[in-house]
């Protein structure tokens, strides 16, 4: 007589490669929301840079408050009764409200905009992109 049907071996082996493909299968994906957040981040800052181009196109200088406001309305030194919106709204961080976008002014003709970046960047920073304060900068752009 012969049975149908699998050994309770088969059956664990099945299960074991399921559990490992389950386990590579997450880990690339989480790795790819990482890389979507990343270039999310990266994106946010060309945004904000694209912005500033054209106030410095307007007032031919770049914002020297310490923390752009949001909607980013801003007015020229030399006419500072007359204001402009340049973004309705600033880009938040995509994982959460722990991390920000920095600005720093580093003259009337200079700055940077900061991210931390999940993924690792390239700049070394001691400029803090957490609201806790605890967090370096890793990426950064510039005025072109």
């Amino acid at each position: 007589m012969e049975k149908k049907g699998f050994t309770l071996i088969e059956l664990l082996v099945v299960i074991t490669i399921m559990g490992i493909l389950m386990g590579i299968l997450l880990v690339s994906y989480q790795g790819a929301r990482v890389s979507a957040r990343d270039g999310k981040r990266k994106a946010d800052l060309e945004q904000i840079r694209s912005a500033l181009q054209m106030y410095h196109s307007d007032c031919s200088v770049y914002p020297s408050t310490a923390s752009l406001p949001n909607p980013l309305t801003l007015a020229c030194p030399s006419s500072p009764t007359i204001t402009r919106t340049y973004m309705s709204e600033l880009p938040s961080d995509p994982l959460s409200a722990q991390y920000r976008y920095v600005y720093t002014n580093t003259g009337a003709h200079a700055y940077y905009i900061y991210a931390y970046l999940e993924g690792g960047g390239t700049v070394t920073s001691t400029v803090k992109c957490d609201i806790a304060g605890t967090q370096n900068c890793n990426y950064r752009v510039q005025q072109p």
